[in-house]
């Protein structure tokens, strides 16, 4: 019997992936485990295993498609199988009355709940849920926007594309009938600087004497996605930012006499190494910071799980070190640097990347000392850290040099306020400064 292979929830805020690239040709044999395509998620790109064997009959969707989460993208069954009915069952409308959707074997594998799904009213647009939400957000009328997804589904590039053009240029009846008729994107015009396209901006740009001069680059794969959770998390989230200044003085000494018994393993135990050990010891006293709002509800999560910010080449990634609080530094080490290494060579798995509940992001190194992290939607907190810098510091009434750094929290309002925030913060700090309390 033939089977259904669907987009999978590979996140807790994704709502839908884009096929990067699929690895199997239709009539091709497919293994039990094999890689069968990458998904763009809403995090990083990932390789999709198939969960069954047989030869892949039919591919529903095409590289660069976007798909909504547990919708049916491929079908693999046996040489000669009868696949009309799925094929008929997908080309279905989707604006119907209420229908559920059928967990298949896959859909058990990957999905971490299956809900009912309400099709859309008669004569409404197809979207997509985060396309909905968008419009929603901004008071818009979906019939008005123009849908590039499957099948005519509006998706919410194309909402962000039609927010950007009602506050960017304006384009007259001439210079649009232009564009169209030569196939021109308006997009890539620039204009005459007073926010208006006219006729001679598109015959310049065909001609190719367009005397702009500015260079286009199309956000796609790790940047659109980043860019789009950015600006999600910077729209849904209430943020607030709290700065405090640590000395570094104990810490760095406890990181020298550290590394020097540490020697002869090769192994060197970093400021971030020990930040991670500080969070996880304040995140066990203040659980909200550890917690993510979903459908008005609060989820405490029990594992402490810190995600770093790396950054590889033009994008950010987040490798998520596992159960930091019961690590010692040792093997804190060993995880940081293994995820750096995947992140660099652009190998980091799902489960890499899933199941953070806060985030830890560092600009020292580039001379920075404050900034305002943007959280990692859903977790609730992040902490941005910046340089370590010697200066001159007020102790017992006496000047003293010491090596100072500034932290930086950014927290969901919505969970927690600022005194609590506050302690979180104070408690970091407190550890930094007094590092063997990371003993008791």
């Amino acid at each position: 019997m033939a089977k259904e292979v669907i987009m999978p929830k590979l996140g807790m805020t994704m709502e839908e992936g884009e096929i990067l690239k699929w690895h199997k040709e239709e009539g091709q044999e497919v293994k039990k485990g094999e890689v069968l395509l990458e998904v763009m998620s809403d995090k990083t790109a990932l390789e999709v295993e198939s969960n069954f064997e047989g030869l892949l009959l039919k591919r529903i969707y095409n590289e660069g498609d976007v798909v909504p989460v547990l919708e049916t993208i491929a079908i693999i069954g046996k040489e000669g199988e009868d696949i009309s009915g799925l094929l008929v069952k997908k080309d279905k409308p989707e604006d119907t009355p209420a229908q559920k959707i059928e967990e298949t074997e896959n859909q058990k594998q990957v999905a971490e709940a299956v809900e009912q799904v309400e099709a859309e009213e008669i004569g409404k647009p197809k979207a997509s849920p985060a396309a909905k939400r968008l419009a929603r957000e901004n008071d818009i009328d979906l019939s008005l926007i123009d849908g590039t997804g499957p099948g005519g589904r509006i998706i919410e590039d194309d909402v962000l594309k039609f927010i950007s053009q009602q506050r960017g240029y304006r384009t007259t009846p001439a210079a649009q009938k232009l564009a169209q008729s030569e196939g021109v994107d308006l997009d890539k015009i620039a204009g005459d600087g007073f926010q208006r396209i006219y006729k001679d901006d598109v015959l310049q740009h065909i001609s190719g004497q367009d005397t702009t001069k500015v260079m286009t680059e199309r956000l796609s794969g790790v940047r659109k996605t980043g860019a789009e959770r950015l600006s999600m998390s910077w729209r849904m989230v209430p943020h607030v930012t709290l700065t405090a200044e640590v000395d570094m003085k104990n810490t760095l000494e406890l990181r020298s006499r550290l590394n020097e018994r540490l020697k002869e393993t090769n192994k060197k135990i970093s400021v971030t190494d020990i930040l991670l050990k500080a969070i996880a010891s304040a995140l066990q006293k203040h659980p909200a910071m550890n917690a993510y709002l979903e459908d008005n509800t609060i989820h405490y999560n029990k594992d402490i799980n810190v995600g770093l910010a790396v950054a590889v080449e033009d994008k950010l990634v987040v490798p998520v070190i596992k159960d930091v609080d019961k690590k010692n530094f040792t093997e804190i080490v060993e995880e940081k640097s293994l995820l750096i290494k995947k992140a660099k060579q652009n190998s980091l798995s799902r489960e890499d990347i899933t199941k953070g509940s806060f985030t830890l992001t560092n600009l020292g190194m580039f001379g920075i000392d404050i900034f305002t992290p943007i959280i990692n939607m859903p977790e609730s907190g992040i902490l941005g850290v910046g340089q370590v810098k010697k200066k001159p510091v007020v102790i017992d009434d006496e000047i003293r040099i010491r090596p100072m750094m500034w932290l930086s929290l950014s927290f969901d309002h919505r969970l927690v306020n600022g005194a609590p925030a506050a302690e979180f913060l104070a408690d970091i700090v407190k550890v930094l400064e007094e590092p063997e309390l990371l003993l008791l």
